[in-house]
């Protein structure tokens, strides 16, 4: 149960895996900009060089959208099937007990 509650809630390995397979690109898109910059006035030679406003104006904020939620159902569908086993499991049992009382 903890597992599918905290795959519901986003707080799973995999919805942290996602959360940081955004960031690294997101890193990656800033790392190249700034390279690009650092290409584009140094030219290798130049120390210290620093960006322009508008460049630095110019970077777009990271944004991050959580997946929906069949993204959580599917990572905890094992947890699921297990859960669901122990359900069924639960009412064969009350099923049998029920059988075997005598009133």
């Amino acid at each position: 149960m903890r597992s599918v509650s905290m795959a519901l809630s986003g707080m799973d390995l995999a919805h942290q895996r996602h959360f940081e397979d955004a960031a690294e690109q997101y890193r990656d898109y800033f790392i190249g900009l700034t390279d690009d910059w650092d290409r584009e006035r140094s030219h290798g030679a130049e120390h210290g060089a620093q960006g322009h406003d508008a460049d630095w104006g110019s970077v777009k904020a990271f944004s991050y959208t959580p997946p929906p939620l069949g993204f959580a159902l599917y990572h905890a569908l094992a947890d699921l099937l297990v859960l669901l086993a122990w359900l069924a499991a639960a009412l064969i049992w009350l099923l049998f007990s029920a059988n075997r009382l005598k009133p």
